[in-house]
């Protein structure tokens, strides 16, 4: 395993961590639109399962050209939830989000989501998240409206969690206070299909989750 860029970017207020394997198809799209952020201050670490297309050779060439990225590649494949466990332990920034390596993001998208830990207790907010849309993965004439207008944030209820769980999936890409995801654990390490909704689960457990009206466009 060897990172390309260790030293990353001094002090960084995010850290984005991108778990990926075999997505040379999307993965440019991902880290173009993280990149075009307004927000800039972050560190993007991306850990790379051992993928045996050409995602390495993609990230080697981002890394070399981004100093914000660190890239490490996985001398063998860890399984999803070991590497989604390996980017946040690397991460050296006070908030983190993980990032799917086929999504598309607003350009405001983090610059939003700083505002809201701004005006809310941040002591008591562990994670904001956000809506998404489904796009088709192959069409190149996608269009999402990057000047959309945000309404106000509302906090999430056990109440309605247990009632939309099925949807609320997503919500473990936004953006966590790094010090309530490490009081959980970090990713629930269950191995079952809904590891991501119990992650979910334990942070609403111990603190609040805001839910801004920002939309993530997701390739899913």
């Amino acid at each position: 395993m060897n990172a390309k860029k260790p030293h990353g970017i001094k002090h960084p207020v995010v850290s984005i961590g991108m778990p990926t394997f075999n997505h040379d198809w999307c993965i440019k799209k991902a880290l173009d639109s993280l990149l075009s952020q307004t927000y800039s201050n972050f560190e993007l670490i991306i850990s790379d399962n051992c993928s045996d297309d050409n995602t390495k050779s993609l990230c080697e060439e981002y890394a070399k050209k981004h100093r914000r990225i660190r890239y490490f590649r996985q001398k063998r494949n860890l399984g999803a939830l070991k590497n989604f466990s390996f980017v946040l332990e690397k991460a050296q920034g006070k908030y983190f989000m993980w990032a799917a390596d086929d999504d598309l993001w607003n350009k405001k998208y983090i610059e939003k989501i700083m505002d809201e830990y701004t005006k809310s207790d941040s002591k008591e907010v562990g994670l904001i998240a956000t809506k998404w849309i489904c796009i088709n993965p192959k069409s190149t004439s996608n269009n999402y409206n990057d000047d959309e207008q945000y309404s106000d944030s509302q906090d999430l209820t056990f109440s309605d969690f247990l009632k939309n769980a099925p949807y609320l999936a997503t919500y473990i890409y936004g953006m966590y206070k790094k010090t309530i995801l490490k009081k959980i654990g970090g990713f629930d390490k269950t191995p079952v299909f809904v590891s991501d909704l119990i992650t979910i689960l334990h942070i609403l457990s111990i603190s609040k989750v805001i839910c801004p009206d920002i939309r993530v466009t997701s390739f899913n």
